[in-house]
């Protein structure tokens, strides 16, 4: 049956494009439909991919179109293996890259493509945009950053914010995807605790058989933060930063990635940003996001003076005891308050 619609003009089924963005368990998502349990959608399983996202699927499209090149072995290849795995079956199609935010700014011509290859309706494309609140996600990201395998983060949270605040507005992002001319739904990232269920159930999942999704808790609390920020200015090799990182592991305060970890001041004058993109998102998206307040929200950035022993013992063990020490000292709650 699959076979004789594909004859015709297009086969009854959506084409969902999740466009993250990250930070907004993105991974979670993709590393469930990745698994052979999930029988509601097609979601293909292209190999070398993290936890079974797309990202190769975007790069290899946007890099093989340069003026007079051919099309990409490798973007052939995944086309392929796509078009095999979606004939299978009439089910909806959804496709998941954090890299259609983060790296192309047109991905018209790749929706195309898809919905040439899978004889999918225009009219039945669907791009999927989370909107996490400004600040929380600002603090998920800069905590992914320093804690990255490579340098990792050096700036401040205030520096990383007032840097990096306009990549966290949604506006933009959202103009450049309507352009596409296909539909375009954003999604209330909150409340979080249900958020991966709202997304299965938005995408065609039964909401009476919901499968459970384990999110990992990838941020730290703000004593692991710190002290892998001091790691990341008292080391220049990696090896070494690794090494305080697994020295200080067993202590590490694994919690939610929400904290507010930025001065009032610094957040004000962001917010002047970030106010004119929740005002873009209620009125144009009907999403309302609800941010702290910044006249009594403290900053989290702090940790006690127990705490500055432990991390002051594990650079004992490593290495740049003295430089590690120096700069956790300055956020120990009692040096803040003076």
């Amino acid at each position: 049956m699959v076979q004789a619609l594909r004859r015709g003009n297009c086969l009854s089924r959506k084409l969902f494009v999740h466009v993250g963005p990250n930070r907004t368990a993105t991974t979670a998502i993709q590393d469930f439909l990745g698994r052979p349990n999930n029988s509601t959608v097609v979601y293909p399983k292209l190999d070398g991919e993290r936890a079974g996202a797309h990202h190769g699927l975007v790069r290899a499209f946007f890099g093989s179109r340069g003026a007079g090149r051919t099309r990409d072995q490798e973007l052939e290849r995944l086309l392929s293996k796509m078009d095999a795995e979606a004939s299978r079956s009439e089910r909806d199609v959804i496709i998941s890259s954090e890299a259609l935010v983060s790296e192309w700014k047109d991905i018209g011509p790749f929706v195309r493509e898809l919905i040439t290859l899978l004889r999918v309706a225009p009219a039945d494309v669907e791009i999927i945009v989370a909107c996490r609140e400004h600040f929380a996600r600002a603090a998920s990201c800069y905590n992914k950053k320093v804690r990255a395998f490579g340098r990792g983060e050096r700036s401040l949270p205030d520096q990383f914010l007032a840097s990096q605040a306009a990549r966290f507005c949604y506006a933009p992002l959202i103009g450049r995807l309507r352009r596409t001319g296909f539909k375009v739904t954003t999604l209330n990232y909150h409340p979080s605790e249900n958020w991966t269920d709202r997304f299965l159930v938005h995408i065609g999942f039964p909401p009476d058989k919901l499968p459970k999704i384990r999110t990992r808790l990838a941020s730290v609390g703000p004593k692991a933060l710190i002290a892998n920020l001091a790691a990341n200015k008292a080391f220049d090799s990696k090896q070494s930063r690794m090494k305080f990182r697994d020295e200080f592991r067993e202590t590490s305060d694994r919690q939610p990635s929400s904290y507010f970890i930025f001065s009032r001041d610094c957040a004000r004058k962001v917010d002047e940003l970030f106010g004119e993109d929740r005002k873009f998102l209620e009125s144009e998206c009907n999403i309302r996001l609800n941010p702290p307040d910044l006249e009594i929200v403290e900053s989290a950035f702090f940790i006690s003076a127990t705490e500055l022993d432990e991390i002051v013992s594990v650079a004992r063990k490593v290495g740049r005891e003295k430089r590690i020490a120096a700069f956790a000292r300055r956020y120990v709650k009692d040096v803040i308050a003076t």
